[in-house]
């Protein structure tokens, strides 16, 4: 919770810490009150000098002080674990009029009192020709609020406002930044491997064995400790990631044994590294340093955070917009062994975090034949054409020109990468594990019922109560057996209500 200010009569709180000045012809005024008695910093500014500071748990002074400028008072605390403040301007007003009344303790009604109502400036000099309104009420007006008098006089102009004289604010779990230069080799960081990972001095590389033999590379920027977003990848000038696409991308991409160049543009760089060695059949995991000061094997380039229009232009052209019509049913579009997975749950989350756009950002796709895969439903090739937004049904292919220059944002700043160096090449087979679990997950409970249908038949009714999206759930199969011997099996999609005619003494199973 950040300290706040609350103006009222020249008092500002926070909390039950409150803190007012005041400046009169030539004297300073300070209260603090802390009924808390939480010990606290004070300090007094003209402009960018300090004229008095301390620490307290209360504070009640006047002291003398001639000015006719304006006096920044800033109050530091320590409150529930976070550092708190609050902070005044205080202005001398030459023109302020100090009002003292004389009058007796109490009158009651019908009676007649003399009341003396003295009027002195700043300098506690009567003021001639004062108009004096003056009036009175009952405890009757309860809720009676003063009526605010303005200040004609001229006020000084205010300095900027010093929220606070803490340099940072440490953050409420103690986290700070790892000093890797002391700590580094004395506490033998340097000795594991995740930290070897993330604080190369060029680069730094391991090899480990894959689960389906393909070779691939995994290629990581990082500069002091942090992995760096990486927005597009080339692999001997082959574009293989770029961090907008919506497809589900794994961060490790097939290559063949042998040496390699790589290029990367990140919000602010570009970066080539030349002669990345991949072995066969495993997975190459490789960090870079990004700091040009420590980095000399890598070479690089400063950048501007938005895409230029080379660039911009170049992505566009491996990219596609595809509106995700497929219903329930998974979709791959691929080239080869390129493959890229949508209408899945990890790729829809991704759209509704950070793309309202109901199109799907595919790619990069190199080459201009792509092929198509709707599971269960159907497959189709086309070639692809940058610029246009794609729409499939089985019996259709519909192109329609996007309404923006790109389908992608240009300015990089702000965009995540994918920093998950434990990932492996997306595989035909792992689409198909994919989808297998994708039906699984998406098969909700039905409901059905066994009873008596007409003298010799019975009914099976299946109901199904739909997905959040509007469609319903796959049944896999029904089979029907008679003394424990199948005598009937069937695929069918089930909607709203199945019905299922059953000769007598029939067992259903259904399987989903």
């Amino acid at each position: 919770m950040e300290g706040s200010e609350l103006e009222s009569n020249g008092l500002l709180s926070y909390g039950r810490l409150q803190a007012n000045g005041f400046l009169d012809a030539d004297s300073l005024y300070i209260n603090v009150q802390n009924p808390d008695k939480v010990k606290f910093w004070y300090t007094v500014l003209a402009g960018k000098k300090v004229i008095d500071e301390g620490v307290a748990t209360q504070l009640n002074y006047a002291r003398p002080y001639k000015h006719t400028g304006t006096l920044t008072l800033i109050v530091n605390y320590v409150w529930a674990g976070r550092s708190q403040y609050t902070s005044q301007n205080i202005v001398y007003a030459d023109k302020r009029l100090n009002i003292e009344v004389k009058q007796p303790l109490t009158v009651f009604p019908g009676q007649q009192a003399e009341i003396e109502v003295e009027v002195k400036d700043t300098k506690g000099k009567p003021v001639a020709n004062a108009d004096v309104t003056a009036y009175g009420i009952t405890k009757k007006f309860e809720y009676f609020t003063m009526p605010a008098v303005p200040y004609l006089g001229k006020i000084p102009q205010r300095p900027r406002q010093l929220n606070r004289l803490f340099n940072k604010e440490l953050t409420t779990t103690g986290a700070l930044k790892l000093n890797w230069q002391h700590w580094g080799q004395s506490m033998g960081l340097d000795t594991i491997t995740y930290y070897q990972f993330t604080h190369p001095e060029n680069t730094w590389q391991i090899a480990e064995p894959t689960p389906d033999s393909v070779t691939q590379i995994a290629p990581f920027i990082v500069k002091n400790g942090d992995i760096v977003p990486v927005h597009v990848l080339f692999i001997d000038d082959v574009p293989l990631y770029f961090s907008q696409a919506q497809s589900v991308q794994r961060y490790s991409f097939k290559v063949k044994p042998g040496p390699h160049f790589l290029r990367f543009r990140t919000a602010d760089q570009t970066i080539w590294l030349e002669n990345v060695i991949a072995e066969s059949r495993k997975k190459l995991i490789l960090s870079i340093n990004a700091d040009t000061l420590i980095n000399k094997k890598a070479v690089f380039k400063k950048m501007p955070d938005t895409l230029q229009t080379h660039e911009a232009e170049q992505m566009n052209s491996y990219m596609i917009a595809v509106l995700p019509t497929f219903g329930n049913h998974m979709a791959t579009f691929s080239q080869g062994d390129n493959i890229f997975l949508i209408n899945n749950e990890e790729n829809r989350s991704y759209n509704r975090y950070y793309n309202a756009n109901p199109q799907v950002l595919i790619g990069p796709l190199y080459s201009n034949n792509v092929d198509l895969d709707v599971k269960e439903s159907f497959t189709r090739r086309f070639l692809k054409e940058p610029g246009y937004s794609y729409e499939f049904q089985s019996d259709l292919l519909k192109q329609k020109s996007l309404p923006t220059k790109y389908p992608f944002k240009t300015n990089l700043k702000l965009l995540p990468g994918n920093s998950d160096y434990t990932q492996y090449v997306l595989t035909h087979k792992e689409v198909d594990t994919l989808w297998q679990k994708f039906k699984d997950v998406k098969a909700q409970q039905l409901s059905y019922n066994y009873y008596r249908y007409s003298q010799n038949s019975y009914g099976l009714s299946i109901k199904n109560a739909g997905l959040p999206d509007g469609h319903y759930a796959h049944i896999r199969s029904i089979i029907i057996s008679k003394k424990m011997r199948p005598i009937s099996y069937a695929y069918f999609r089930v909607t709203k209500q199945t019905w299922v005619i059953l000769r007598p003494v029939v067992i259903a199973c259904i399987i989903y």
